[in-house]
């Protein structure tokens, strides 16, 4: 069967040059109070842990600094803080709740990376076609809130699970 002629609205596909070097996207920021927005271009980073979000886009919606973090980079650690938002990769209707560090405040850095945190909670594949590349990303649709078809309640409880998630591993950070 050809993969092309039916993508099911649980996956989020995007070609993208193959000698790119790094894979770009939109992703929409969600900070629900206040009632903000933003579409930011994203970089899918398999080597990182967790998600970040740059300092402009912080500032833009207005999202609460909801702790200190400590990221362990190439260039050593780095003390910063973490915001906790909705983040919809690919700009679809399937968000994560996402716990971002904030990235350094300098040129060249990313609007918001995508790390682990996001790529493991659905499926991702990188496939050549012709002379570009495509990501394939599939929403699992247990994890990631449907913004058009879940209810309330199914919403609480996959937040509910975010919120323990993140429990587990600021108990293994503290433990350090």
């Amino acid at each position: 069967m050809n993969q092309d002629k039916y993508i099911p609205d649980n996956v989020f596909r995007h070609e993208f040059p193959a000698d790119l070097g790094r894979i770009e996207t939109p992703l929409r920021v969600l900070n629900l109070n206040p009632n903000r927005e933003l579409i930011v271009n994203a970089v899918w980073d398999t080597g990182a842990s967790y998600s970040s979000v740059a300092p402009w886009v912080v500032k833009r919606l207005e999202l609460p600094a909801d702790g200190k973090a400590l990221s362990i980079g190439v260039g050593g650690p780095i003390d910063g803080s973490i915001s906790i938002c909705f983040a919809f990769p690919g700009n679809s209707r399937y968000a994560a709740l996402v716990e971002a560090s904030w990235l350094p405040d300098v040129k060249g850095v990313p609007d918001f990376i995508i790390g682990l945190d996001i790529i493991l909670m659905g499926e991702m594949v990188l496939r050549p076609k012709g002379d570009k590349s495509e990501l394939l990303f599939t929403f699992d649709t247990s994890r990631f809130i449907d913004f058009e078809g879940d209810d309330s309640v199914t919403t609480m409880r996959k937040m509910t699970v975010f919120h323990e998630k993140l429990r587990q591993t600021w108990a293994k950070f503290n433990r350090k």
